[in-house]
């Protein structure tokens, strides 16, 4: 589905929120991790699967979305609502921007590539493949071709 742009948006650059599922997994699992937590009652193992509920916890509030933004001079990554995670792309070191679909292949072939490859992703398949500077980015969209079609004009300007 094409996403609606309103002319605010247009002034604003690109912006679109990407929403997860990852989050639904891990407190179901960090609730099983605090009840066991305190129903053990032996000291080091009750701090043990306390700490791991309070990580997955935290786990699921650092993945319930991934914001991908224009932030003027660069493209800038940011998983939410807990902002750890976040990674800055300037355009200036974009060399090459394709539409692409991840696949569970890539995952095997990334081991025995020799350049890096990050994948940033939430959910889906659709992503824009950027090559930066040698290495390989993975940005997953659902909104890939709006994504390709910003990122375009801004990169041939190197």
């Amino acid at each position: 589905a094409e996403l609606k742009r309103t002319p605010m948006d247009e002034a604003r650059g690109y912006s679109h929120r990407q929403r997860g599922w990852i989050h639904y997994a891990c407190y179901p699992i960090a609730l099983l991790y605090l009840v066991m937590g305190t129903a053990i009652a032996e000291g080091g193992v009750k701090w043990v699967f306390t700490a791991l509920g309070v990580y997955c916890v935290l786990g699921g509030l650092c993945f319930h979305w991934m914001d991908v933004l224009d932030d003027g001079e660069a493209l800038l990554l940011r998983f939410g609502p807990l902002p750890l995670f976040r990674k800055r792309i300037p355009y200036s070191g974009i060399r090459h921007v394709k539409r692409d679909r991840f696949r569970f292949e890539h995952i095997r072939r990334r081991r025995h590539m020799s350049s890096k490859v990050r994948h940033y992703q939430i959910s889906g398949w659709d992503c824009v493949r950027l090559t930066v500077e040698g290495d390989s980015l993975w940005v997953g969209s659902n909104d890939a071709a709006g994504l390709e079609a910003f990122l375009k004009p801004r990169i041939s300007r190197n």
